[in-house]
């Protein structure tokens, strides 16, 4: 022993002499179900996450920009300045509400598949 391709990792060697046997696990399916209402959970709390993130860019987006349209009313010589962060901050406020709309969106979907694997039978409206 002692060359490539020997010993009890390479097919016949070892104490036994014969072939080694591979012992393989089965996964059971409420393991696998387990699994997925996990996994469900785990993706319902990020899209919430998403969702909060994308509600917070939007109202901070939204006050930047009502603050720079007051500023470039107040600051007559930078009122272009102002007018052009105004809208900036307002296009800031836009994707962060389709932030959290998306993460809404992925958060629903989370939610109705979770419901899906605990109770074993798919929602139908119609």
């Amino acid at each position: 022993m002692g060359g490539y391709g020997e010993g009890p990792a390479y097919g016949y060697g070892g104490y036994g002499g014969g072939p080694m046997t591979v012992q393989t696990t089965e996964v059971s399916q409420a393991q696998v179900r387990l699994n997925g209402i996990e996994q469900a959970r785990v993706h319902e709390t990020t899209y919430q996450r998403t969702e909060y993130a994308g509600v917070a860019g939007a109202v901070l987006g939204a006050g930047v920009a009502m603050y720079e349209s007051h500023r470039a009313k107040i600051d007559p010589t930078n009122a272009a300045r102002h007018k052009l962060e105004a809208e900036i901050a307002g296009g800031v406020g836009v994707v962060g509400a389709g932030v959290g709309m998306y993460g809404h969106h992925k958060k629903e979907n989370s939610e109705e598949q979770l419901e899906e694997l605990e109770t074993g039978h798919k929602k139908h409206w119609f």
